[in-house]
């Protein structure tokens, strides 16, 4: 029966309210408020002249979300079957998961992104199975879906605004040349002839042999015997 309710942020300028339909932005006053707590104030007053207030503390936030950075969180160079991102941003966001993100690929590097986990402003995601040789990084493709907590997309409105170039790792599931150039095929040894070998391994922990395929002995090419 009175006049309708009206809502403010600073009790002086009054701003005709319905329930569920007015926004904060629809307050004039509301865009001049800087970052951070304010209240909102509600009133309502009958033909009679009976008021009723209400209010409620808020905080203003139309700052879009960022992200900070896309780093590796496992060893890198790698040949895991399995490696795994730590994605941050700025402030606590919803609506990460697996479509967000894309692969970087080189040489013949290959996975596909698996499990996103995480919350606020720290997630994971794991790339499995990883296949190949090259560089195999992780960006982040903004489509909108990524907002905080406030409902800022990340970025600002509008896609791609918000993409980022993570890290790469350097993938290698390339095995070793290796061949064996002496003793001879079926030749008779008595365990004092040199061993010697071909291999294109100049970054690992070096050779080793065997004749049991169980145990195995470090060996260099030419000075290793039986």
């Amino acid at each position: 029966t009175g006049p309708g309710a009206q809502v403010s942020v600073d009790t002086i300028n009054w701003t005709p309210a319905t329930s569920g339909v007015t926004a904060l932005a629809d307050i004039a006053e509301f865009a001049a408020l800087g970052q951070g707590a304010f209240t909102l104030y509600l009133r309502d007053a009958d033909e009679h002249g009976n008021s009723g207030t209400d209010s409620r503390a808020l905080v203003k936030d139309t700052v879009a979300p960022a992200v900070l950075a896309i780093v590796r969180a496992d060893a890198d160079p790698t040949g895991a079957d399995a490696v795994n991102f730590t994605v941050t941003f700025d402030s606590a966001v919803t609506g990460v998961d697996a479509t967000d993100f894309a692969l970087a690929l080189s040489g013949t590097a290959g996975g596909t992104i698996g499990a996103v986990t995480g919350s606020g402003n720290s997630w994971n995601v794991e790339v499995t199975p990883v296949t190949g040789t090259g560089t195999l990084g992780l960006d982040l493709a903004d489509d909108d879906s990524i907002s905080d907590l406030a409902g800022n997309p990340l970025g600002g409105a509008g896609p791609v605004n918000g993409d980022f170039t993570g890290e790469q790792y350097t993938l290698d599931n390339t095995a070793p040349a290796v061949a064996i150039t002496a003793p001879a095929t079926n030749a008779p040894v008595n365990g004092t002839q040199p061993i010697a070998f071909t291999s294109n391994d100049a970054t690992g922990p070096g050779a080793q042999v065997s004749v049991d395929t169980i145990n195995w002995t470090a060996v260099i090419s030419g000075v290793t015997t039986f």
